[in-house]
């Protein structure tokens, strides 16, 4: 979902995410609240900062491209940044802020309370953005998790009858059953699709 706020601020929301904003902003400063993750292409305007506001990490910025990745369900919370500069600054700790520069991503681990950075890994990281389902050599309980996002649906399955092994892969307006195919005969695993139910047997 796309949605352009009172500064020309462009937002773009991904699955099973959450944004809250004013009608206007004031003048002194432009908050949001995220849940999810959402790419932000912020309207510049040195006289009024611009802030994302989630439980765990503050991300303050006057003018960039970045992306915001703080799903509930996740251990992780990420920041990725495009364009200009940001400063993180992590819940109960506003004395150690961090700033990233273009084309590094903040990985928070929310049960270690660290942090460290990175560089983002080519386009797979906002492929949503051009609806683009995407996994980079993730375990299947992470695909399983995204797909669930991805389509509304709820995923049944035994954890520990998981196959130990990565996916990796980028598909495009496929439906769920052209999905979970894939998966069969990439694990040649079995199931059963009941409305939004998909069961693993």
């Amino acid at each position: 979902f796309r949605v352009e706020l009172s500064d020309g601020t462009i937002v773009h929301l991904n699955a099973d995410s959450e944004l809250k904003y004013p009608v206007a902003f004031s003048e002194k400063e432009r908050k949001v609240f995220l849940k999810g993750e959402a790419w932000f292409e912020v309207t510049k305007n040195s006289e009024s900062p611009f802030y994302v506001m989630t439980d765990d990490i503050r991300v303050k910025v006057l003018g960039t491209s970045f992306n915001v990745s703080v799903y509930n369900d996740e251990n992780i919370v990420e920041t990725a940044l495009m364009e200009g500069k940001v400063k993180l600054t992590m819940q109960g700790c506003p004395s150690k802020p961090v700033y990233l520069t273009p084309s590094q991503k903040f990985i928070y681990s929310r049960s270690d309370r660290q942090g460290t950075i990175s560089i983002m890994e080519g386009d797979t990281e906002l492929a949503w953005k051009q609806g683009i389902l995407a996994f980079n050599a993730e375990p299947l309980e992470e695909v399983f998790r995204k797909i669930e996002r991805w389509y509304g649906v709820t995923m049944h399955y035994d954890k520990e009858s998981l196959v130990n092994d990565n996916f990796t892969g980028q598909f495009k307006m496929i439906s769920i059953q052209e999905m979970m195919n894939i998966l069969r005969m990439h694990y040649n695993l079995k199931f059963k699709i009941e409305n939004n139910d998909i069961y693993i047997i």
